[in-house]
């Protein structure tokens, strides 16, 4: 290749992308300060001393948002879980049940009680004690009733309740609908397959307030369902004495008989067993006061510092750049005007050696 032919300068790499910019670098790059030849460089002493120039409003900024975050934070209660372990009743009198089901035309016990008035209340036989409670907790027909026959309105909101004169701070009760689904927030059941056993828990701010309603519930479960399997053992028992006396056959009487017998152990069974359903292991207990599972206090006046420190980091930046932007843009209007000046001074000076051209002729 001869000298003519060979490029002047350094050869410039290929850009990445042809076509899509030119190649001396972005539009407007010189005014923010960038260099037009690379169109990627720009010069970071400037940039350095603009953020340290704007260094107030990160400081003010991070200072005010971690302020309202430690307010924010110093303002929220703490939450408290208490939980019960349960398990399914009917678990521990099998074995009972089964023997005693050997021993005459009864059968069954407690299972036969608790198997048929299971289905019924869940809807689904393979829940278990879970799908029982789930359920029953998750209804809103019976816990709006349990929320108004247990005066469970000031456990669901105590933040409202003013416990010394035994009224709402504001004069008016919280709706019922609302404290239902609060209080739908407020109730957790899992198993622990380790255990085996089902736990109910109840968060709130209040942790004695928490194992009261967790113990409750369990309770009100045992309590209701007891009461709903004796109901409907007795109008069992009114139909079966019923037909009794109007069936003439000995068949049917000794048949009617046996299922007489059978609805009577249940209804024994129901009203001897206070834990009819549900049998409690561990009865909730309140959490001790460092025992709260949030809010993260700590986290929230870090998360705000570093909100502030990003948004004064970006506006500082933005305010650097919108300076440089005006510098040059006054540098420019005040180098076109020196431009301007020195041309009319030029043409004033050309007009004025025409003058004296002109001029000289004459005067000889």
């Amino acid at each position: 290749m001869s000298a003519k032919n060979q490029p002047e300068g350094p050869a410039q790499p290929p850009f990445p992308f042809p076509g899509m910019f030119p190649p001396t670098g972005f539009p407007g790059f010189a005014s923010l300060g960038m260099s037009e030849e690379s169109g990627v460089k720009f010069d970071l002493s400037e940039l350095w001393w603009g953020l340290f120039k704007f260094s107030w409003i990160i400081v003010i900024l991070t200072a005010v948002t971690g302020y309202n975050a430690y307010k924010d934070a110093k303002g929220q209660p703490y939450i408290y879980r208490a939980s019960a372990s349960i398990m399914s009743a009917s678990e521990d009198t099998g074995t009972a049940a089964a023997s005693s089901g050997s021993s005459g035309s009864g059968g069954g016990g407690l299972v036969g009680l608790i198997g048929p008035l299971s289905g019924l209340l869940m809807g689904d036989s393979t829940g278990g004690v879970i799908g029982v409670a789930n359920i029953n907790l998750r209804s809103r027909t019976f816990m709006v009733s349990l929320i108004q026959e247990e005066n469970l309105l000031p456990d669901i909101y105590p933040e409202l309740w003013d416990a010394v004169n035994k009224k709402w701070k504001d004069g008016r009760e919280p709706n019922l609908i609302h404290a239902f689904h609060k209080l739908q927030g407020m109730i957790a059941i899992g198993k622990d397959a380790s255990s085996g056993t089902t736990s109910l828990s109840v968060t709130s701010t209040d942790p004695k307030k928490a194992a009261h309603m967790a113990n409750l519930f369990v309770d009100i479960l045992n309590k209701r369902l007891r009461e709903k399997a004796i109901q409907e053992s007795e109008e069992r028992l009114a139909y079966l004495t019923s037909q009794v006396k109007v069936t003439s056959y000995v068949e049917i009487q000794q048949a009617i008989t046996g299922l007489l017998e059978v609805e009577i152990k249940k209804m024994m069974g129901a009203r001897l067993r206070k834990e009819f359903l549900f049998r409690i292991i561990d009865p909730a207990i309140p959490p001790e006061p460092n025992e709260f599972i949030g809010p993260n206090k700590p986290q929230i006046v870090i998360a705000g510092i570093g909100k502030g420190f990003v948004i004064g980091f970006a506006l500082t930046i933005c305010l650097h750049f919108l300076e440089r932007v005006i510098k040059t843009k006054r540098r420019k209007r005040h180098e076109e005007k020196e431009t301007k000046e020195a041309e009319t001074d030029r043409d004033n000076e050309k007009r004025g050696d025409a003058k004296v051209a002109v001029a000289k002729p004459v005067a000889g």
